[in-house]
C-alpha cells in the first residue's frame, strides 16, 4: 500500500515537472521563434467573427470581406505602432537635453529655496545635500545618456527584422483569414476522432479564455481611465482627459505602466515648486498602483473562472521568467488547462476524494464573565 503510494505521488510529481519544463521551452523558445505566426492567428481570431457574421447577415463575399478587414487591422496596428515609436524616438532623443536644461535648473532651484529657509541654522546639512546633489546628478548623467543611446539604437537597428517580421504576419494573416475552413478541415481529417475532439475543446476553451482576458483587461484599462481623469482633473491639468487616456493605454501595455509616467511627473512637478499639484499626481499614482494590485488578480481571476490568488502568482511566476508577455500568457495557459480539466478532456489533477468542510472554530470561553441580570422586583 505505501509502495502504490508512493508511486502516485512520484508520477504525479513528474507529470508536474515536464509540464513545468514543457510551458518553459514552449515560452522560452517556441513563442519568440513562432511570433509573427501566433500574431497573424490571433489576429485572424478576432477578425473571423466579424467576416461570419457580414457572410451570414448581409451575404458580404467572404474572402473579400476577411481581405478588407485584415487590412483595416492592420493599418490600425500600423498607425498605433508608429506613434508609438516616433514618441519613444523623441523622449528618448531628448532625454539628454532635458537632463540638463530641466532636471538639473529644477534640482538647484530647489536646493536654493532650502538653504534660504534653513539659512544659517544648520550649515553642515546644507553641505551634506549639495554633496548629494552633486553625487546624484554626476551618477544618473551617464545612465540617462546610455538609456537614451541604447533606445535610439535599438529602434533603428531592429527596423528591419522588425519589418520582416510584420511582413511575414501580414501574409500568414491573409492565409489564414482566407482560407480558414480548408485549414481547418485538412488539419482535422488528419486526426482520429479523440484526438479532434481534444483538440476542438482546447480550441475553444482557449477563444474563450483569450475573450475572457479582453474583457477584464478593458474593465482594468476603464477603471484606471477613471482614476487618471478625476486626478488630473483635481490636479488642474490641461487637456486632462486625453492625458488620462494616453496614460491608461500606456498602463495595460506589458513591462511598462502609469509608473513611468505619472511617478517622474510628480517628482518633476515637485522640484519645479508646484507642491500642490505634485502631491496630488503622486497621490493619483499611488492609488492607480495600490488599486491595480488588488483589482487585477480579482477581475481576471473572476473573469477567467480562477481563484485570485492562483491568478495572482501566475501572473508574477510568468513575470519573472519570460518578461511582460508571460505576465498575460501564463495565466491565459493556467486557465485554459483549468478549463480543460473541468471538462474533463485532461486528467493532470484528477479528484481522489470530495472535499471535506472545515468546521467552524469553536467558541472561546471568556475571561470575564458577565453578571447574570436581576429579575426585576
Amino acid at each position: 500500500m505505501k509502495n502504490e503510494t508512493l508511486k502516485r505521488y512520484l508520477l504525479i510529481l513528474s507529470v508536474a515537472v515536464l509540464m513545468a519544463a514543457i510551458v518553459y521551452v514552449v515560452y522560452k523558445y517556441a513563442i519568440p521563434l513562432l511570433l509573427p505566426f501566433l500574431i497573424s492567428l490571433l489576429i485572424s481570431a478576432i477578425v473571423l467573427p466579424a467576416v461570419s457574421f457580414l457572410h451570414r447577415k448581409l451575404h458580404f463575399h467572404k474572402k473579400l470581406t476577411a481581405a478588407i478587414l485584415v487590412t483595416l487591422a492592420y493599418l490600425i496596428i500600423a498607425g498605433l505602432l508608429i506613434l508609438a515609436g516616433r514618441w519613444l524616438y523623441n523622449s528618448a532623443s531628448s532625454a539628454v537635453d532635458w537632463f540638463n536644461t530641466r532636471f538639473v535648473p529644477d534640482v538647484n532651484a530647489l536646493l536654493d529655496k532650502i538653504d534660504h529657509l534653513v539659512h544659517d541654522s544648520d550649515s553642515s546639512f546644507m553641505s551634506w545635500l549639495y554633496s548629494m546633489k552633486d553625487s546624484l546628478i554626476s551618477s544618473l548623467q551617464p545612465k540617462v545618456v546610455q538609456l537614451s543611446t541604447t533606445v535610439v539604437t535599438g529602434l533603428v537597428s531592429n527596423v528591419p527584422s522588425f519589418v520582416i517580421k510584420v511582413i511575414i504576419s501580414i501574409v500568414a494573416t491573409y492565409f489564414f483569414a482566407l482560407d480558414y475552413d480548408n485549414i481547418r478541415r485538412a488539419i482535422g481529417s488528419r486526426m482520429t476522432e479523440e484526438l479532434y475532439q481534444k483538440s476542438s475543446a482546447a480550441f475553444r476553451s482557449l477563444r474563450s479564455t483569450v475573450g475572457q482576458y479582453a474583457r477584464a483587461y478593458s474593465l482594468i484599462f476603464l477603471i484606471t481611465f477613471a482614476e487618471l481623469t478625476v486626478g488630473l482633473l483635481c490636479a488642474g491639468v490641461k487637456h486632462f482627459v486625453l492625458i488620462a487616456l494616453g496614460i491608461a493605454v500606456f498602463d495595460i501595455l506589458p513591462i511598462l505602466g502609469s509608473s513611468m509616467i505619472m511617478l517622474p511627473w510628480s517628482i518633476i512637478t515637485l522640484l519645479r515648486g508646484n507642491y500642490q499639484q505634485g502631491v496630488i499626481l503622486f497621490i493619483v499614482y499611488l492609488v492607480i498602483v495600490i488599486a491595480r494590485q488588488f483589482i487585477e488578480p480579482k477581475i481576471v481571476g473572476d473573469r477567467v473562472g480562477m481563484h485570485p490568488l492562483v491568478t495572482l502568482i501566475a501572473m508574477y511566476v510568468g513575470l519573472k521568467l519570460f518578461g511582460g508577455l508571460g505576465m498575460f500568457t501564463l495565466p491565459i495557459t493556467c486557465a485554459v488547462l483549468m478549463q480543460l480539466e473541468i471538462a474533463g478532456v485532461t486528467h493532470l489533477l484528477p479528484v481522489r476524494r470530495e472535499p471535506t468542510e472545515v468546521p467552524p472554530p469553536a467558541k472561546k470561553r471568556r475571561f470575564f464573565r458577565k453578571k447574570p441580570k436581576k429579575p426585576n422586583d
